[in-house]
């Protein structure tokens, strides 16, 4: 239909725009789609949407559209919202804004498809989830908007069709379920009864209310299951499992038994049975009539077709979190990582054999977000690359040969199952590839049989599995039999992992009553901890990554490297000390080696739930991605370190964001900058800066993590390479900065002086009246404001042991000085990067001496370490895992970089002891605040205009970048003493 003048009308271009999403997504039928009809709206029978679409497993999406410049079209979206969908009752939660190319007015009818095929959209999403938004609903982005083609179009819809609100509700519904049926079920249980103890046992679990509820969790799992492939397959219903309305156990047990066995679903439901097995059948009945209506409810939200809830779920239930580290990857960070490692792969999209040829695995799978995620993320680029591409068609290729999933949990090894199989559940498969390994001391107290789980894999191209797996013989028997699974090294496109990051080493044991924390799960004995540990360091393999200070996660990354093939990606949520803690070195070498166009993102936020992709950590992480190289080089890898100013907080966010980085990728750029969500630049989503040679350019890059501002990312990577350019400036000064290893060392480890096993002296208070022979500067006082001057006395001295007295004397002699470095920087709490102490010290846990190789530049050294500058050196150089901390190890100490005080005339040096003076009695305000501490300020002019000589000018600039830096989210922690406006 055309106007009058001979123009498109809208209704002609909509009605268009659907046809052609029905080709995009193999279940957006006839009666999904919805262009131009009346009698949608609840209550409105003759009120017309332009195009709603009712995905089958999601809510119902209003698209609005308007050609550009479309100043009513957001009003129109809008007006949706909290409008009920006739046709099912679901309330429109989602609605987009589509702003029509103008040009497709006047394309000729015949050639209108294709020109919408050709053409770039603008759209944005209004969200509403309760009344009060429906006045001001959420829109997203938050300003501009998001362009793409037609497919594009489709795939944000498809995201939107997920709702936020009922994953919300939903859980809600099943922790009281969970809470409820676990009640049910403990208090039916006597002290003679064992029932509990062998569903603890068959989850390989401590027997508490928390391994209750993780056995309910997967009942209800279970249920859920059924109740989506109950009428297919000849499957009852559970209506049709009740005896005069109550539910037999016999009945379930063999329903479950026969989709087990005969349908496949072996992963989901034999873990189940082993659960009910022993619960005796009037609490089975009572609990089973609890989660029975429980997943009723669910289902009636739309919740039982978004299994990431039981994922989530899961991750509240995991008894042995501290000892195991499975914590959750949040499903927008699934998404993020997914699509960024997804998009290296490159199959034949439209070729079915070529995608199916694909191998992808997560050998430490938890509750399956990252192969969930890596699955859909696959699927919707084969649905996408053709017409007539349903994906449905190559599910059970999928499940059975491309995706790989191991744990040592059996809870984890069903949910990953479950939510891998959810994606298709009427479609049937035989054997998943989903593993739960051996784990601990098989044959007990023999010293032999000892497994590590997955870690095994790193030398090993077999496993065999802890719980058999069913194999399906030709002549149609079923049989249990245990047979190995081929993991071969180098076979793998994609390894995708969050895996834990527990340290078997250092003091971790000694403050949870652990030998070796990392292999404390599941009840390991002390002695199979030892000897799981030792079998991990008799590991042996070229450019290890795993160090035993950095835990876990550093061995996995060996896992990994041994499995992906060349040309493959690794994909990892990691601890953030990934990239500059000295116990990952050998990891970061590995990568720098054995791949290119290595990625690091992270967040530069400051709430401790919101700077890591995980749940629940408490520390800052990074994701990696990188590609393995196909030829052997020695020359390092370029790095890309992007810095996000926020975690994505939904699916659509996650891939939008993605999506930015992937198409940034491909301009080649090498210069910092921006990155932006739209081609209008409106939407500032972080900003990249690169290594052209490894993780280290010069003297250093790491420290540009976590960075929120690309001004202070570019000043502080210019200084720690050997120059100071300020904002707003157009040459860099002229003042020499080394490394502080060309101008002295380092002091010794604080284990060194009072170690177990290698100290020679014991560390004691300060008796009163006593001027102590071996003074120490051991540990931080905050609220004495002894530390915020730059002298500080000893706290602690130091009694030579029995027999050591001489050796006590020469580490003195060696090791004392006066100069001080702190090594775990609070910076919004406490002043100091360095002191100087009015006579020599042993410098000790918090306070790491360092020794110039003169004496006469200690008082330099100290006053340009307290400058803003010698702030920013300190915390561009240590760790930064928690907000408002710097943390620099004594290893690290010596590549912090500062003044090159050797380089200093006598004359200067004389300037630089009057200053000192003139500031001996200056209190300091905490690092974050130096934005308004007129000690600091003074300190700052004082050293680079009286000693360094230069310009007055560049005062200003210099306090624009200390208002800046203290902006930092790492850097002010949140408190309030941060700049408002400056």
């Amino acid at each position: 239909m055309t106007d009058q003048k001979g123009h498109n009308s809208e209704q002609v271009v909509n009605g268009t725009i659907a046809n052609l999403l029905r080709r995009m997504h193999p279940r957006w039928v006839e009666n999904v789609i919805f262009a131009e009809n009346t009698g949608l709206i609840a209550g409105s029978p003759n009120q017309r949407v332009d195009i709603l679409i009712n995905h089958p497993t999601g809510i119902p999406v209003a698209v609005e559209t308007e050609f550009a410049p479309a100043r009513t079209v957001e009003v129109d979206a809008r007006s949706r919202l909290g409008r009920v969908f006739a046709l099912n009752g679901n309330v429109i939660e989602q609605s987009i804004a589509l702003r029509l190319p103008s040009e497709l007015k006047v394309v000729e009818g015949s050639s209108l498809k294709n020109a919408i095929l050709n053409a770039k959209f603008e759209y944005c999403l209004l969200s509403c989830s309760d009344t009060e938004m429906l006045i001001e609903p959420t829109r997203w982005p938050s300003n501009s908007w998001i362009s793409g083609g037609v497919s594009d179009l489709a795939t944000f819809i498809e995201y939107t069709s997920l709702s936020e609100n009922r994953i919300a509700e939903s859980m809600t519904v099943l922790e009281e379920g969970i809470k409820t049926s676990t009640e049910l079920l403990r208090s039916t249980v006597t002290e003679e009864d064992t029932t509990l103890q062998q569903i603890a046992a068959c989850l390989r679990q401590n027997e508490n209310e928390q391994t209750t509820r993780m056995a309910m969790a997967i009942v209800a799992n279970a249920i859920s299951f059924h109740m989506l492939i109950a009428s297919f397959n000849e499957i009852k219903t559970f209506g049709q499992l009740k005896l005069e309305g109550v539910h037999i156990k016999d009945k379930i047990i063999a329903e479950w038994v026969k989709i087990r066995d005969n349908i496949d679903y072996w992963p989901i439901f034999d873990i189940a049975l082993q659960v009910i097995a022993p619960i005796k059948e009037h609490p089975f009945v009572r609990v089973i009539n609890v989660l029975t209506e429980i997943v009723s409810r669910l289902e009636r939200l739309g919740a039982t077709s978004q299994h990431d809830l039981s994922g989530r779920m899961f991750q509240r239930l995991i008894s042995d979190r501290k000892f195991l580290a499975t914590y959750y990857t949040l499903p927008s960070s699934a998404k993020l990582l997914a699509e960024l490692a997804v998009s290296r792969l490159s199959p034949e999209w439209s070729n079915r054999n070529s995608v199916t040829a694909l191998k992808i695995a997560d050998f430490a799978c938890g509750t399956g977000a990252l192969l969930h995620a890596s699955y859909g993320s696959v699927l919707s680029r084969y649905r996408l690359s053709k017409p007539g591409s349903d994906d449905a068609k190559i599910h059970a290729d999928m499940i059975e040969n491309v995706i790989v999933g191991t744990d040592i949990m059996p809870a984890a090894t069903h949910l990953t199952a479950s939510i891998l199989s959810s994606v298709h559940p009427t479609k049937t498969f035989r054997n998943t590839q989903i593993i739960t390994l051996k784990y601990g001391e098989m044959k007990v107290n023999t010293g032999t049989d000892v497994f590590i789980g997955a870690l095994e894999l790193i030398d090993q191209e077999t496993t065999f599995p802890e719980f058999k797996i069913k194999q399906k013989h030709l002549r149609g028997e079923q049989d249990e039999i245990e047979k190995p699974v081929d993991l071969a090294h180098e076979s793998f496109d994609l390894v995708i992992m969050n895996p834990p990051f527990t340290r078997p080493t250092g003091h971790e044991g000694d403050k949870i009553g652990k030998p070796v924390p990392s292999f404390a799960g599941f009840g390991t004995k002390d002695h199979e901890q030892r000897l799981m540990s030792k079998k991990l360091s008799n590991i042996k393999r070229e450019n290890k990554a795993g160090h035993g200070l950095a835990g876990l996660a550093s061995n996995f990354i060996d896992l990994a490297d041994s499995k992906v093939k060349k040309g493959g990606v690794v994909a990892l949520v990691i601890p953030s000390t990934f990239v500059s803690g000295e116990s990952w070195a050998g990891a970061r070498h590995l990568l720098e080696q054995n791949y290119e166009d290595i990625v690091i993102l992270s967040l530069a936020t400051f709430k401790l739930d919101e700077i890591a992709f995980s749940a629940d950590t408490g520390m800052a992480e990074v994701l990696v991605i990188a590609t393995r190289k196909n030829t052997n080089s020695l020359k390092k890898s370029h790095v890309t370190f992007i810095n996000l100013l926020n975690r994505p907080n939904s699916l659509i966010e996650a891939f939008h964001v993605a999506k930015a980085i992937v198409d940034h990728r491909k301009t080649d750029s090498s210069e910092s900058h921006k990155l932006f969500l739209d081609s209008n630049y409106s939407n500032e989503i972080g900003h990249c800066v690169y290594s052209k040679s490894g993780f280290y350019d010069k003297m250093g890059l790491p420290g540009v993590i976590r960075v929120r501002d690309l001004e202070v990312s570019n000043f502080a990577l210019r200084l720690s390479q050997g120059y100071i350019k300020l904002p707003r400036t157009s040459e860099a000064l002229d003042v020499p900065i080394v490394q502080l290893k060309e101008i002295g060392r380092r002091g010794p480890y604080h284990q060194d002086i009072n170690g177990p096993s290698a100290g020679f002296f014991d560390v004691v208070d300060i008796a009163p009246s006593i001027v102590p022979s071996f003074p120490i500067l051991w540990a931080h006082d905050v609220k004495s404001g002894r530390e915020n001057r730059m002298t500080v006395k000893a706290d602690k001295c130091g009694e030579p042991r029995a027999g050591q007295e001489n050796q006590a004397v020469a580490f003195w002699e060696n090791h004392a000085g006066r100069v001080c470095v702190n090594r775990d920087f609070r910076l919004n709490s406490q002043a100091l990067v360095a002191c100087l102490c009015p006579s020599k010290v042993l410098g000790g846990v918090a306070w790491p001496s360092f020794h110039c190789h003169s004496s006469e530049h200690e008082v330099p050294l100290v006053l340009w370490l307290n400058t803003t500058l010698g702030l920013i050196s300190h915390w561009f150089t240590g760790t930064r895992q928690q907000p408002g901390r710097s943390r620099l190890s004594v290893l690290l100490l010596p590549s912090m970089v500062s003044l090159d005080v050797s380089k200093l005339s006598a004359r200067q040096i004389d300037t630089a002891h009057k200053i000192f003076d003139d500031f001996s009695d200056v209190q300091f305000l905490p690092a974050n605040e130096a934005w308004r501490d007129e000690g600091r300020m003074a300190l700052d002019k004082a050293v680079l205009v009286d000693l360094l000589e230069q310009p007055p000018a560049i005062l200003d600039s210099l306090e624009l970048l200390r208002n800046k830096w203290c902006s930092e989210p790492s850097v002010h922690g949140g408190k309030k003493t941060r700049p408002k406006d400056f």
